[in-house]
């Protein structure tokens, strides 16, 4: 959790679009429930009203996606790159002694593949889950 705290406006920004969202969903369900009584009542008022809040649906609806995968996304890159900083000065930190007894394609490793491990199989799950 530690590595969420640098970025806590960003994170906290994500999860209200999320469920800001989650909310727009299911309001969804009560227009397209409009629709169809209108239809079927043929009540051709309501289903012209009903079609305007469909279209200003479908713009807050891309709206508030767009902004969540962009801080989303935005959010994962910056946690990356924390963790790509840490593990780098972590590394320059210690003696020479400790350095050149770990082989150089180890750093590398830590530096590359596990942090992508970390995020593929961390980071990208607990945004999914919050979502």
């Amino acid at each position: 959790m530690k590595i969420f705290r640098r970025n806590k406006g960003l994170l906290v920004l994500s999860i209200v679009l999320n469920v800001l969202f989650s909310a727009v969903a299911v309001g969804a369900a009560f227009v397209l429930e409009n629709i169809l009584n209108a239809v079927t009542e043929q009540n051709w008022v309501l289903f012209g009203a009903m079609i305007r809040v469909v279209l200003l649906y479908t713009l807050a609806v891309a709206l508030i996606c767009a902004l969540e995968g962009v801080c989303t996304k935005k959010q994962l890159a910056l946690t990356v790159d924390h963790i790509r900083s840490d593990k780098y000065y972590g590394i320059l930190s210690r003696d020479t002694e400790q350095y050149q007894g770990v082989n150089t394609a180890d750093y590398l490793s830590a530096l590359t593949n596990d942090v992508k491990t970390i995020e593929e199989n961390m980071l990208l799950p607990l945004m999914q889950t919050i979502r």
